[in-house]
């Protein structure tokens, strides 16, 4: 198939699927709505949270894990929002129900997404946490949610050639492949235009792979610099070993060294456990 009878299919799936991918769980946009409102009390939080069993679960679940738990465990969803605090909350219960979109039904798209999905979740959590290296710390979910959705290009064209299998037949992972590098971050930004989310976004999605980093410009290079440490660690990718983060102009930007990058690493490599847990639990 040419790339153009490509564009055409993609731009065809556009409307039908863009309003089919399970992003933006309703529980996740209540969250976020009481997390904007100042007078929301706990009781309101815990109560939208506990509308959805499973979510309730993965939220206890990750309260519990190596990188957020306490001294004592957490065993109510008033305790785990107590120790996350709400816009941590609203972020994990974001990532969790958006892990539901990145299960493909058949070869090389199953795959392929388990891969994105990896790579998703860890440039989300690498994006907070060079935030708040970066001494962004108020703005270090903004972060997360950047990362988590800067590549939702990606999966919308995976998750449309899947759907559209039978009218283009089996296309190599070449070919899909090409059609992601190609159409992922136009197609990514008018996802998070129509879904009414933040400009921020946006433009993380549409422009996070232009060849230069505008100074200053702190929350894209989080995200560009999490790209560079997934493909050198080879995070759903081949790994890049070769790649020298702290000589990057994201590092300059966050005014990050090589030890605390080093540290971002192993951290990655810790997460990557989380990440499959979160998508084969949802």
């Amino acid at each position: 198939m040419e790339d153009r009878s490509l564009v055409e299919l993609l731009e065809e799936q556009f409307t039908a699927l863009s309003s089919k991918l399970p992003v933006f769980h309703p529980v996740a946009l209540e969250l976020e709505r009481l997390k904007n409102d100042g007078r929301a009390g706990m009781d309101k939080v815990v109560s939208a949270i506990e509308k959805d069993p499973m979510l309730s679960a993965q939220i206890l679940r990750l309260a519990n894990s190596a990188l957020y738990r306490g001294l004592t465990k957490a065993e109510t969803i008033s305790r785990a929002v107590m120790r996350l605090g709400m816009k941590r909350v609203v972020s994990l219960a974001f990532a969790a129900s958006q892990s539901l979109a990145y299960r493909g039904e058949r070869q090389p798209y199953r795959e392929m997404l388990k891969a994105l999905w990896s790579r998703t979740y860890l440039s989300a959590c690498g994006a907070r946490w060079l935030a708040e290296r970066a001494g962004q710390s108020e703005r270090a979910e903004e972060a997360f949610l950047a990362g988590l959705f800067h590549d939702l290009g990606e999966l919308f064209v995976l998750r449309a050639l899947e759907s559209a299998s039978t009218e283009t037949g089996e296309l190599t992972q070449t070919v899909i492949e090409e059609a992601v590098a190609a159409l992922h971050s136009a197609l990514g930004a008018r996802l998070l235009l129509q879904w009414n989310l933040p400009e921020e976004y946006v433009r993380i999605a549409r422009d996070h792979h232009q060849e230069t980093l505008a100074e200053g410009d702190w929350l894209m290079a989080c995200v560009r610099l999490m790209d560079l440490a997934c493909s050198k660690l080879g995070i759903g990718q081949q790994p890049q070993p070769e790649l020298t983060l702290a000589a990057t102009p994201e590092a300059e930007t966050l005014g990050l060294k090589a030890i605390a990058l080093a540290e971002l690493e192993v951290m990655l490599e810790d997460l990557a456990a989380e990440a499959t847990s979160l998508s084969t639990a949802s």
